[in-house]
């Protein structure tokens, strides 16, 4: 659960090297960055719904982008989806989401990942 005592504020999307960790007052605390909170989130939330594929995500200072890749086309999935997107933002209402859902078959990881985002969650197959 996000906790402000043990939580570094800094702008999201800068690189680590541009962070700095301010040292806690008390030393039983760890410093964590919003997005691993964020991601850590994210894929407990989704990963929920065994029909997802992949979770790619883009942090910026506008907001965050995260698109849920299915492995293919389901109005039940999606609609699974969609409630775990409600939550996240009732969760996490200081960030704006720019939420997307599709299908492997559509969009894949590979081509998010050419257009700036990471992949921070992947379906392992049986045989992988």
């Amino acid at each position: 659960m996000l906790n402000a005592e043990n939580f570094c504020l800094t702008p999201v999307g800068l690189s680590s090297e541009d962070r700095q960790i301010i040292p806690s007052d008390s030393e039983n605390t760890e410093w964590v960055y919003p997005e691993q909170e964020i991601i850590r989130l994210l894929v407990d939330k989704f990963m929920q719904v065994s029909q997802v594929k992949s979770i790619c995500a883009q942090f910026g200072s506008e907001g965050v982008a995260i698109w849920t890749i299915l492995k293919a086309y389901d109005q039940d999935a999606r609609s699974r989806i969609h409630g775990k997107e409600l939550e996240i933002c009732n969760e996490l209402s200081v960030y704006d989401f720019d939420f997307r859902v599709t299908s492997a078959d559509l969009v894949s990881p590979e081509e998010l990942i050419e257009a700036g985002f990471r992949e921070i969650y992947k379906q392992l197959q049986p045989n992988d």
